[in-house]
């Protein structure tokens, strides 16, 4: 899962009200693995103990980037990249509609 939509999946356990406040100490805390824990606990204690379990649930895997170069995060932390060419691969085979043999479809 990426930033974007793990942002968005907290913020639908949490109140219209507070959405604003906890995006922004999301988006804070993704660069710090210790601040990330410590908005956990936060969040539980405010009472949002679903949006809390949603990033405990998926921080490792919205951390991963940062086991790479620094220089790759950037690019690497979200997936764009990925949607883009699922997208691209979907707008291709919907034109030919059925391939002919298997060779057809790698090239």
């Amino acid at each position: 899962m990426c930033h974007v939509h793990l942002i968005r999946q907290t913020l639908k356990r949490v109140p219209k009200k507070k959405q604003k406040e906890v995006a922004d100490k999301i988006k804070e805390a993704l660069v710090d693995r210790q601040k990330f824990n410590d908005l956990i606990r936060e969040l539980d204690s405010m009472g949002y103990k679903s949006a809390a379990d949603t990033l405990e649930n998926f921080q490792y895997d919205v951390m991963n980037y940062m086991q790479f170069p620094e220089s790759h995060w950037r690019k690497i932390r979200t997936t764009n990249m990925m949607e883009r060419t699922n997208k691209e691969i979907k707008r291709r085979s919907k034109v030919v509609g059925a391939f002919p043999n298997q060779k057809s479809v790698l090239i």
